[in-house]
Order: C-alpha cells, then sequence, then structure tokens
C-alpha cells in the first residue's frame, strides 16, 4: 500500500474555462491580432508545434530542469508561430511584450483549482497519506497552491518544462520520492495523461493512477495495474 500519494497538476487537480489555444488568441486580441479565423483546435497545435525551437534551446545549452525562457528566448519560436498562422513582420517587441502577457496570464489566471480538490487532499491528509506535486510546468506552481489555500498540504512541489526532466520522464517523481525518503514503489502518482503522467510513474515504479473527469481516455491504452478513476474523489475509495 502507498505511503504518499504524488499528483500532477493542470487537468488532475485544476480545471480551466479554456484551451491554451483559446487563451492565446484571448492575449492576441489585446494586441490588435484577430486569431479568430482560426480555431482553437489549430492554436492549440500551432503552440505545441512551436515548443521544438525551445526544446532544441534548452538541450543546446544544458539548461537546468527548472529553467524557463524568459520573452527574449520565445523570438524565434513565436516568429514562427505567427508566420504559420499568417502574420509577417512582427516587431520583436511585439513580440516579447504579447509573450511576456501570455506567460503571465497562464501562470496566474488560466487555471483554478477544482472543487473536489482541496476537500480529498486533506482527507487523505488526515488518513496519514504524505502528498507531493509533481507537474510538468515550468513556473514555479507554489504561488497558486498558497493562492487556492492548499499550499500546507503538499510535502513537496517539484516542477520541469525541460525536455529530458519533464514528464514523461521519472526525473521529477524520483525527485520527490527522494526529499520524502520514500522507496519509489511506496508512492502512487495520479495524473489525467497516459503518455505523460501514467508512463512517468510506470518508469519511476510507482503506482500509476490516472483521472478521467477532464477527458476520459480509452481503457485499451492504459498499461495494466493502472487504477483509472473518474473523479478526484474516488481516490477515497482506494487510499
Amino acid at each position: 500500500m502507498p505511503r504518499a500519494l504524488l499528483f500532477d497538476l493542470h487537468h488532475t487537480l485544476t480545471k480551466t474555462c479554456e484551451s491554451q489555444g483559446g487563451l492565446f488568441r484571448t492575449v492576441c486580441s489585446r494586441f490588435g491580432i484577430d486569431l479568430t479565423r482560426h480555431s482553437v483546435h489549430v492554436l492549440d497545435k500551432a503552440l505545441s508545434e512551436s515548443l521544438s525551437s525551445i526544446h532544441e534551446y534548452q538541450l543546446a545549452h544544458n539548461v537546468e530542469y527548472t529553467w524557463f525562457p524568459q520573452p527574449e528566448d520565445w523570438l524565434k519560436a513565436d516568429r514562427e508561430l505567427f508566420r504559420n498562422l499568417g502574420y509577417e513582420d512582427m516587431s520583436d517587441t511585439t513580440l516579447m511584450s504579447l509573450r511576456r502577457e501570455y506567460i503571465h496570464e497562464f501562470g496566474n489566471g488560466w487555471e483554478t483549482l477544482h472543487e473536489q480538490a482541496e476537500p480529498t487532499l486533506r482527507e487523505l491528509r488526515r488518513r496519514g497519506y504524505v502528498l507531493g506535486l509533481c507537474t510538468r510546468r515550468g513556473l514555479d506552481p507554489r504561488h497558486l497552491l498558497q493562492k487556492w489555500g492548499v499550499d500546507d498540504v503538499f510535502s513537496v512541489v517539484e516542477y520541469s518544462a525541460v525536455v529530458g526532466y519533464q514528464k514523461p520522464s521519472p526525473f521529477t517523481l524520483l525527485r520527490a520520492a527522494e526529499a520524502l525518503g520514500l522507496n519509489p514503489r511506496l508512492c502512487a502518482y495520479v495524473g489525467n495523461a497516459v503518455d505523460a503522467d501514467v508512463a512517468a510513474a510506470v518508469r519511476a515504479e510507482m503506482v500509476p493512477v490516472l483521472l478521467t473527469w477532464a477527458g476520459p481516455e480509452s481503457d485499451t491504452v492504459v498499461p495494466e495495474g493502472t487504477l483509472v478513476l473518474n473523479e478526484i474523489r474516488d481516490l477515497l475509495k482506494h487510499f
């Protein structure tokens, strides 16, 4: 039986009112850039593809696992991103200002804590479980945990959006287990994505738990031994 439960954050404990593509379109509108002709799906895909140059930079410069790109580091990626969306010759100043605004919104107001999260986390703590957070993001999420009033329930917080360290690498999960002084096999990892969260848990030799409330995934792609739950509060039926 696990002694610790480690959690993903986005769409595991938090919810959003729009996708990253929707947020990007909203931010762009503040700069007079109308992206309404592009679907949110197209914008989500474009944002994802723009990360390739950031990943190349991370490897070329052997950055630390908590490294996060500043607006000037995004210039190459953002210029290509907007070129693919039909916008040429955007100034460096505009690109950096837009990226700075997007980073601020993404890191502060984009997501909120799911209503089932806090009562479930506190009950798990009451039952004696040690809790931790391991998330695939470049910004330290502790200010959000404090804002939501749940910073006290987590004994360890690990994060990384650097390729090679971020999930599905087990790096942050293993760091959390080490910080807690626990064998990884005494930990469960709770997330919402098979390719990132479940894969990282399996590689870390932790108990994988998949939450499907944000978007059910096919059972056929879930590795054997994965505990699949629909809602956050369902954790209390098993732990």
